[in-house]
């Protein structure tokens, strides 16, 4: 330690010494050779010294310096190492260090206790932190983990987690990985809400991340991945119920989409150790498992709506291709086709590229139109429950094509015959309830000289409003029944009914 120049003109006092003088420019601690007894007598004293000046500068704060002086050897311990000058002290003393840690207590500390010059501090063992108290222990929480693989969980855990925890774990995986996390064992107070006690997972390291979910009660999460290679996972609770908390895992995996798309011609899927190749619509995988080639252009469809478009939508469809649509909706109700998009080679006749529908199961049935140019054609809708779908193109122009989507309207004509058909009053009859504000009709027919039988096997409608059946009989021996009934307000939807055809004396 250096001293200044006007070190001998100074004394070291004791608590028992005179008081310093009030203005006194600056105060250094040390001995000179007048001192050299006091000095060897405080020499001989096992433990260490300390001298605590306070002083204050005018208008500022106050300011603490602190020495310990032992074995004649004066050492500064002081916030701001540049000596400063014309300050005036108020006091000075100096004592005995006292080790409050030895005392059988350990310092009121829970685990562990550090000396200090003039006081002590508690600390806690590896994965451990200060309570509040600042002098127990509780189980330490979040950080940042570069590991590959782990586990986190609550505080305390499998114990209850202690109120008032703000816990933030940032996981941080290599380039091109993807991080997982699986929680094992999930129970937060809370529920759907999630206000009081919750865990948000979130891809990249801010709060403001995207967020992946916010998660609480009793129901285990699914197995979260991260669009990037970090994750943060952010606990809260408030200070009221504590639960059991959760314990999950975490593994990173490295992500082989992220580079040249995995070698995938079309869609690349990133899984937990590898990686599939996925096509678009209207295409399968190839043998190579990466390249994709066009599926054959074929469709049966049953489902009571969906979508459907030209092959190799959104780009332009391929020449001298063929594709079929067979599609068929519930009995007793209609297919509707609506355009989206529509662009296919313009023509007066629709000779060259088209789009054909028909209204049956097959090309033979009844044309319902052919379709060209770039012109959204209004919405098709068939007689019966079956449309059928023809796009043909030739060698030489290519467009972009269609997309439409395929619905169900409900009503319609019905042939009966010797066989038993069915007849739904919705189209997700056995799914669903009917919907509101639905209003169906239903033309059945026979031919000349048979009588028609409709028995219903179940049946259940809005009771304030009961369905009214009428029916006409005509000279041409055909029958006509129209069902309708008010659906402002739905039942369970498990109903049906059947049309059966059964032979008749002719009308008169």
């Amino acid at each position: 330690m250096e001293f200044p120049e006007d070190f001998n003109q100074l004394e070291l006092l004791d608590t028992h010494g005179p008081q310093i003088p009030r203005g006194s420019s600056s105060l250094w601690t040390g001995s000179d050779d007048d001192d050299e007894e006091e000095d060897e007598e405080r020499a001989e004293r096992p433990e260490e010294w300390y001298l605590q000046k306070e002083c204050s500068l005018k208008d500022k704060p106050q300011e603490q310096l602190l020495w310990a002086a032992e074995n004649n050897r004066v050492q500064e311990k002081r916030r701001n190492r540049t000596y400063r000058r014309d300050i005036g002290c108020s006091r000075i003393s100096y004592g005995p260090e006292e080790d409050e840690c030895a005392k059988p207590d350990n310092g009121g500390c829970e685990q562990r206790c550090v000396n200090t010059l003039g006081s002590f501090k508690c600390a806690c063992d590896p994965g451990f932190e200060l309570a509040p108290d600042k002098k127990s222990c509780e189980a330490a929480c979040g950080g940042l983990l570069s590991k590959l693989n782990g586990t986190i969980s609550t505080p305390g855990w499998p114990k209850e987690y202690p109120p008032n925890k703000n816990c933030v774990w940032q996981v941080v995986a290599p380039t091109q990985y993807r991080i997982s996390m699986q929680f094992e064992a999930f129970e937060l107070e809370g529920n759907e809400v999630c206000k009081y006690d919750y865990v948000e997972v979130r891809s990249g390291l801010s709060s403001d991340s995207k967020l992946h979910g916010k998660y609480c009660g009793t129901e285990v999460p699914e197995v979260i991945t991260s669009q990037y290679n970090n994750m943060r996972i952010e606990f809260k609770s408030d200070n009221t119920v504590s639960k059991k908390g959760f314990k999950a895992h975490f593994f990173s995996d490295k992500d082989e989409c992220s580079k040249d798309n995995g070698g995938c011609q079309h869609e690349c899927i990133n899984t937990l150790g590898s990686y599939m190749c996925q096509c678009r619509h209207g295409f399968v995988l190839h043998e190579n498992k990466h390249d994709c080639k066009e599926a054959e252009c074929e469709h049966q469809i049953h489902s009571p709506s969906g979508t459907l478009s030209s092959p190799n939508w959104p780009d332009k469809y391929p020449s001298r291709k063929e594709c079929t649509w067979d599609i068929s909706a519930t009995p007793g109700h209609r297919v509707k086709i609506s355009f989206s998009e529509f662009e296919i080679e313009q023509h007066q006749e629709c000779a060259y590229d088209h789009l054909e529908a028909f209204d049956g199961d097959g090309d033979t049935a009844t044309i319902l139109g052919r379709l060209c140019g770039s012109k959204t054609p209004e919405p098709l809708i068939s007689t019966g429950n079956k449309m059928y779908l023809r796009f043909i193109s030739d060698a030489s122009v290519q467009r972009k094509g269609f997309q439409a989507t395929h619905s169900t309207e409900c009503g319609g004509r019905l042939r009966a015959d010797v066989r038993q058909k069915n007849l739904y009053s919705h189209s997700q009859f056995g799914d669903n309830n009917y919907p509101g504000h639905t209003d169906c009709e239903w033309l059945l027919t026979a031919e000349e000289g048979y009588g028609i039988e409709l028995i219903f096997i179940t049946f259940e409608v809005e009771e304030e409003r009961t369905a009214a059946m009428t029916t006409s009989n005509s000279t041409t021996a055909w029958t006509t029944v129209r069902l309708g009934w008010d659906a402002s307000v739905a039942q369970d939807p498990e109903r049906e009914s059947t049309l059966r055809r059964h032979h008749a004396d002719p009308f008169p």
